[in-house]
């Protein structure tokens, strides 16, 4: 039978081959267009792009950046909160006016209320340098973000002054895997009208002329240490308050200049195929200069073409045919050398095409050559009881372990989803800080609260806990998550017991300028809670949600009540009896719970020995 099946393919080689191919293209197309293919041919193309980045193309000749970095925040003027920032961005828009910059694109949400109510005429200071910027003809462009159920966007002052069409969406378009490849220019709201993107808002505004506007465009990446001019902000504006109008004009005159952030810490920080692919694919783009690579593909009319449904399965089938035909008629050494020739001339070949702006099917098209050479070098040697291990093997030689183990990692669906966890839930708030703040000024107050929240983090950070926000005065912290030698509700004690010792400390440096002391209860609870990246597409949070958290922070509010420091639940005091001594406080009404067993710690008692 066997013998027979071989005579088959020696008398149908053609019908076979023909046979194969359609098979084997059918069979790609399908998994194709089902999107199995996606993320694998998304990596190969961001080799490219990484490839081609280091080829170093000319400067970007419209296109400059102002970045609010590490180094800005470090200078004096802006030690505040971004929203204090009125006076000095103003100042910006008016000098890069005089500059006589062609657009001022604000990669960053203006304020959604006026401040003029608190100190008057704080946001007009703002208003009136986007509308003499507006009136000199160089428009200021902003956006929003879309959030899916609700919209985050200006005030409709700001709104007003910058003008409906220099207004656009922010939200970045991502691939499955997170990475920004491509972007929607253009979207239909539920009324059925188009709103434009930030970036494509700017180039109308910048006079483009853009003929049949895409609704998605694939981002043409440059690299961005050499084709971007990029300036701190810190810089300008040193330059600004020195009155030096010749090198405004000089670096800013007929440019696009985005501002937006690009420190470290900065939530607007996405993968790029310029980094996913190398050695640093742990480095992320900041988002203003996607948008400058959104703005400047879109300038240079430099669009990456890719092939219909039906090319791409035309260039399977040939592929797979051209694979196929060589190992079947050639010479029994020639065959097992055809296939690796064949592939590598089609990755030069998809290589090439790239930089021309090409978008060959690289997987599918390398996966036709693979299939097709494998299945007639089973039939055509006679080894079809091995089909199973000998695809298996081949298949480990194209695509190592490493590289699967490696888009696992990237695609954790379940870490996105959450994880149900027992950790421990830390609530801190500062007692009567509202009295303390209403005759303050708010420069004066936010200098105490840095101090105090870059200390109290600090501590949670020693003891493995996460801060998970800071919600006014107060301070969300758990224990838990990452691994440590001891358990979560004893990170938990030793970090309330530690915060009240620093506390101390600091009251003692406020009291010698005169400053009044600063009081704090805690609250301590562990119990099951879901952890994870929990939010939408456009915006998500490394954060905890469950009933063991709203049981941490009832017990904060209630040491006002009993007039205890820190207060522990039952949970954490089975788990910490042995190192701390507690006061037991009985069972206590907890709003929206049944009564329940609390106890209060007495600081300076760790009996474990920790810090």
């Amino acid at each position: 039978m066997f013998q027979n099946d071989l005579s088959l393919l020696e008398r149908f080689r053609s019908a076979f081959c023909i046979f194969n191919a359609l098979l084997i293209s059918l069979v790609i197309s399908f998994f194709t267009y089902s999107g199995y293919f996606d993320i694998l041919q998304e990596l190969i193309l961001d080799n490219m792009h990484g490839v081609r980045s280091k080829l170093s193309p000319p400067p970007a000749a419209e296109v400059v950046l102002i970045g609010i970095n590490d180094k800005t925040f470090l200078e004096k003027e802006f030690r505040k909160p971004f929203l204090l920032w009125h006076e000095d961005l103003a100042e910006l828009i008016d000098s890069l006016r005089v500059a006589k910059a062609k657009v001022i694109g604000l990669d960053f949400l203006l304020p959604d209320v006026l401040f003029d109510d608190y100190v008057p005429g704080y946001s007009q200071v703002w208003l009136k340098s986007i509308l003499k910027s507006k009136l000199a003809g160089i428009p200021v462009v902003t956006g929003f973000m879309d959030l899916g159920d609700s919209v985050i966007a200006p005030h409709a002052y700001f709104l007003q002054a910058i003008g409906k069409d220099h207004c656009g969406f922010f939200n970045l378009t991502t691939d499955d895997d997170g990475v920004v490849r491509r972007q929607n220019l253009w979207v239909k709201n539920n009324q059925g009208q188009i709103v434009n993107s930030f970036s494509l808002a700017i180039l109308k505004a910048a006079g483009t002329k853009i003929n049949d506007v895409p609704k998605q465009v694939r981002i043409n990446f440059r690299p961005e240490e050499t084709h971007f001019k990029i300036y701190e902000l810190s810089d300008v504006m040193h330059m600004i308050k020195e009155r030096r109008l010749d090198y405004l004009k000089k670096n800013f005159s007929q440019k696009i200049v985005l501002v937006g952030a690009m420190d470290i810490r900065n939530q607007d920080r996405h993968p790029t195929p310029l980094f996913n692919f190398t050695a640093r694919k742990s480095r992320k783009s900041s988002g203003v200069v996607i948008q400058a690579q959104i703005v400047e593909t879109i300038l240079d009319d430099q669009h990456f073409s890719e092939f219909s449904n039906f090319e791409k399965w035309a260039i399977s089938f040939l592929l797979a045919f051209a694979a196929i035909g060589p190992a079947i008629w050639s010479t029994h050494r020639f065959k097992f050398v055809w296939a690796p020739i064949f592939l590598t001339a089609y990755l030069l070949v998809c290589s090439f095409a790239f930089f021309q702006y090409i978008i060959m099917p690289v997987a599918s098209g390398a996966l036709s050559i693979v299939l097709s050479y494998i299945l007639s070098i089973l039939l055509s040697e006679g080894v079809l009881n091995a089909e199973q291990r000998k695809l298996k093997k081949v298949f480990q030689r194209y695509l190592p372990a490493s590289i699967a183990e490696s888009l696992l990692k990237q695609n954790d669906a379940d870490f996105f989803k959450g994880d149900s966890r027992e950790l421990c839930i830390l609530f801190s708030d500062i007692r009567s800080f509202t009295t303390y703040s209403e005759n303050r000024p708010p420069k004066e107050i936010v200098r105490r609260l840095n101090k105090y929240f870059e200390a109290m983090a600090e501590i949670v950070n020693k003891h493995n806990g996460v801060v998970d926000k800071f919600i006014g005065d107060g301070l969300l912290a758990f224990f838990g998550v990452i691994e440590s030698d001891v358990s979560p509700s004893l990170c938990g004690i030793r970090v309330a017991i530690e915060m009240h010792e620093v506390l101390g400390k600091l009251n003692k440096e406020w009291a010698k300028d005169g400053e009044p002391k600063f009081e704090i209860g805690i609250g301590l609870h562990t119990g099951n809670v879901m952890v994870g990246n929990i939010g939408s597409k456009y915006k998500a949070e490394f954060t905890v949600i469950g009933d063991a958290v709203n049981l941490a922070s009832r017990l904060e509010h209630m040491t006002k009540t009993v007039g205890a420091p820190i207060l522990i639940s039952e949970t954490v005091k089975k788990d910490v009896i042995d190192v701390v001594d507690l006061e037991p406080r009985g069972k206590v009404k907890i709003k929206g719970r049944n009564e329940e067993f609390v106890y209060s710690v007495l600081i300076n008692q760790d009996k474990s020995g920790g810090n």
